[in-house]
């Protein structure tokens, strides 16, 4: 059977986020299990440069780059706009049995979807948290609305909508009540995090193992709530204990500068330290060597850095908004229902009460509710039931 990917971006432009990991995985896993997988994606690597390679296999799976006509436009407009891209799909699109199309907001969401049906062929959506009105109202609010009222249709189309979590499905609903949905969580697999334990991981990255490290994974963004984070760790109790918050992920220099003044002004900064983004092995050295991840987000759909985090045995401090309240129900970490820094700050140091207690419920939650397998499964399933093949 032939599946076909649409996604602006994928591996390795990680700096985009988790929905690179998740498409990879999907596309990844369901080769292995025999399928015929094309990914079809934009040249975008990160904010400053293009991946160089337009045709290549990556894990047994056959990737197709088109160029964008602005690396700019796309990275910070959300305007995708690769060449040639619409026309080989209208030449090729007969060739697969299913799409999967990821993300909502670009053209080549509506260009595939809009092919799919012309053609017959299910499709899926994959929205990827995209649907909050968080998240509409952060960025570009009146594009947004447009191509969401341009997206009934879509969504209503589609063979199945993949929500990542019951709010997301409601969210879905609201664009299009005919729409069928079905919870699709993200997922790792454990076969991918290297083994290496916690002093390792802080020797190999020059961390003290007499620190109490918070740590935060991800792209700095307004839409991560970085300044909440920075007030609930100038909040705890820095007389008994040595405390640093390390910082991973890609700039956004206009926000990068906002959160330093407000480090600075809380007296915090030089305990602060910021890193380039980390991928592979180094990522999960980084997770590992956290003694808690903190994601007080104003929006997410289901963050793939908590899950990693879960993975390795880190536990996490994150938002209601991240849309995960198995972590306070299994004593994984601490989910928090308001922005305020105090309850951060309580959370961080109730995790310390019992850290090792909250590393092992970590690994187990991560194990039992987000595994890759379980979710491949589901996935060629869903495949299986909808669609025949051609």
């Amino acid at each position: 059977m032939n599946i076909l990917i649409i996604t602006p971006f994928y591996a390795p432009a990680y700096a985009y986020g988790g929905i690179v990991a998740v498409a990879e995985s999907h596309a990844r896993e369901l080769s292995k299990r025999g399928y015929t997988v094309t990914v079809a994606t934009t040249d975008v690597l990160d904010a400053a440069s293009r991946h160089p390679v337009s045709h290549e296999w990556r894990d047994r799976v056959e990737i197709f780059r088109f160029s964008n006509v602005s690396n700019r436009l796309a990275n910070r407009y959300n305007l995708y706009l690769p060449r040639g891209f619409s026309r080989w799909l209208r030449e090729h699109i007969s060739r697969y049995d299913a799409i999967f199309i990821h993300d909502v907001y670009t053209m080549l969401t509506l260009w595939g979807a809009r092919l799919a049906r012309q053609h017959r062929i299910p499709y899926f959506l994959v929205p990827h948290g995209a649907l909050s009105p968080v998240r509409i109202r952060m960025r570009h609010m009146r594009i947004k609305r447009l191509l969401l009222r341009m997206s009934e249709s879509i969504f209503s189309a589609a063979e199945c909508v993949l929500a990542l979590h019951a709010q997301e499905a409601k969210e879905v609903k609201t664009i299009s009540s005919r729409a069928r949905v079905t919870i699709f969580p993200n997922a790792i697999d454990p076969d991918t995090i290297p083994d290496i334990d916690r002093a390792r991981a802080r020797w190999s990255l020059d961390i003290g193992t007499d620190v109490r490290i918070v740590g935060f994974l991800g792209r700095i963004h307004p839409v991560k709530g970085l300044d909440i984070a920075l007030s609930a760790f100038a909040r705890l109790d820095h007389e008994r204990h040595v405390w640093q918050f390390h910082i991973v992920g890609p700039d956004d220099p206009a926000e990068r500068t906002r959160l330093e003044n407000l480090a600075e002004s809380l007296d915090i900064t030089k305990k602060i330290v910021w890193h380039p983004s980390a991928f592979g092995e180094k990522k999960y050295a980084y997770l590992r060597a956290f003694d808690v991840l903190i994601l007080s987000s104003y929006s997410e759909g289901l963050p793939m850095a908590v899950v990693e985090s879960l993975a390795v045995g880190t536990p996490a401090v994150v938002s209601s908004a991240c849309n995960m309240p198995e972590i306070d129900k299994t004593g994984a970490g601490i989910v928090c229902d308001s922005p305020a820094p105090e309850e951060y700050a309580r959370a961080i140091e109730r995790i310390f009460q019992d850290i090792e207690s909250y590393r092992d419920c970590a690994r187990l939650l991560a194990s039992a509710s987000f595994s890759l397998q379980h979710s491949i499964d589901a996935l060629a399933e869903l495949i299986r039931d909808s669609v025949s093949p051609r």
